[in-house]
């Protein structure tokens, strides 16, 4: 699944946002305080998927280019999802974000559902609506909303029980 948005803000300042997310992520998840210069191309983290079982499972940075790429992927018991952020900066400080997100079950076979990628859709559209709306509300004030952190923290912890 593609998914393709245009954002009033630069590049890096999506990927600082992203970042503080991912590093947030990795603390709730092992209670380990991670720097930006820790995160790198194969930097692994384990977690728990929140889902009915309450699965553990392996998340590994595929790609990192900062601020241009960053892939993540997550491997449980049931197969793996691969999220994978590109963003090419344009004029009049937009960018484009292309983001891919696939699931593969642990035949190896993608999993393709309607409902899957409605609600993949549906969730980044989301998420980078809270993204461009956090990004605004820092650029006026140095106080940031709490709930939009959440959300940022909330948003990783995808469902990988298909």
């Amino acid at each position: 699944m593609i998914i393709e948005r245009h954002m009033y803000c630069n590049s890096q300042e999506f990927f600082d946002v992203l970042v503080e997310a991912i590093i947030k992520d990795i603390y709730a998840s092992t209670d380990q305080k991670v720097t930006k210069a820790k995160l790198k191309k194969g930097f692994t983290y384990s977690k728990y998927i929140t889902n009915k079982k309450n699965q553990k499972a392996i998340a590994t940075i595929k790609e990192y280019e900062e601020p241009k790429r960053y892939c993540l992927q997550i491997e449980s018991k049931n197969g793996q999802t691969l999220m994978d952020y590109t963003i090419k900066e344009l004029k009049d400080n937009t960018i484009k974000i292309v983001y891919k997100e696939e699931y593969r079950k642990v035949n190896g076979k993608l999993y393709n559902g309607f409902f899957y990628k409605r609600s993949i859709k549906k969730r980044m559209v989301l998420y980078f609506s809270k993204i461009e709306s956090y990004i605004k509300h820092k650029k006026k004030s140095p106080w940031v909303h709490i709930e939009l952190r959440a959300f940022f923290t909330n948003i990783l912890c995808i469902n990988l029980d298909k």
